[in-house]
């Protein structure tokens, strides 16, 4: 019997940007910092890393992105219905991760999800005593915990990509118009593992939630 197909396409709420993703995460961070709650309006915010390989924009001419401060993370929306869409750490920020992007929940594909999943707190937070990853936490030079463990950016191996593609985010030519080109990477035609749901542009979002309320 064949294995099931593990791709997937989500879309915003307007339609405007749809992203196809190939398997399930690198990691699951769920996070309860400041910058994360001001960027999306919720808390704690989850995300799911991916290869930037993996994550291919069947349609993004709305994409617009937001930097805090020079080492901040970018923060990808779409600028139809302000729909977060994905975060990323570029070179120069505070911890740079090439080759990969954490998508937000409602893009990633949570159902193929087998990783190990982490709570991000601010230091000062009761919760992070008591809901942390095992293991002593460690301090970030932002001022936030990470537990300590195997993440994305600390030994699991991606595909890697040329220096000059190592932080763009790919998709159909032509890119967002409003969008740096450094941010980037068009392509003339989808990968071919996009084709199995290419007849699926019109399905909704994937349901946002721990792969863990799935099982």
């Amino acid at each position: 019997m064949a294995a099931p197909m593990k791709i997937s396409l989500a879309a915003c709420s307007c339609s405007g940007v749809r992203v196809a993703v190939d398997g399930g995460p690198l990691q699951i961070c769920h996070c309860h910092c400041s910058d994360c709650r001001r960027a999306v309006g919720t808390a704690p915010v989850s995300w799911a890393a991916y290869p930037l390989q993996k994550v291919f924009f069947t349609s993004w001419a709305s994409v617009r992105v937001h930097r805090n401060g020079p080492q901040s993370a970018d923060r990808y929306f779409c600028s139809g219905c302000g729909c977060s869409i994905a975060m990323q750490y570029q070179a120069e920020s505070f911890f740079p991760e090439a080759h990969t992007i954490w998508l937000s929940s409602q893009f990633a594909n949570m159902a193929y999800a087998t990783c190990d999943e982490l709570q991000l707190f601010a230091p000062e937070s009761e919760e992070c005593s008591s809901n942390c990853n095992s293991g002593e936490p460690s301090s970030n030079s932002r001022g936030h915990v990470m537990p300590s463990g195997p993440r994305q950016d600390q030994g699991i191996k991606v595909s890697q990509l040329p220096q000059q593609q190592q932080f763009r985010i790919r998709g159909l030519y032509p890119g967002p118009p409003d969008l740096a080109t450094i941010y980037w990477l068009p392509f003339a035609t989808a990968p071919e593992w996009t084709k199995s749901v290419a007849s699926a542009e019109s399905e909704p979002c994937l349901e946002s939630g721990s792969h863990k309320d799935r099982e």
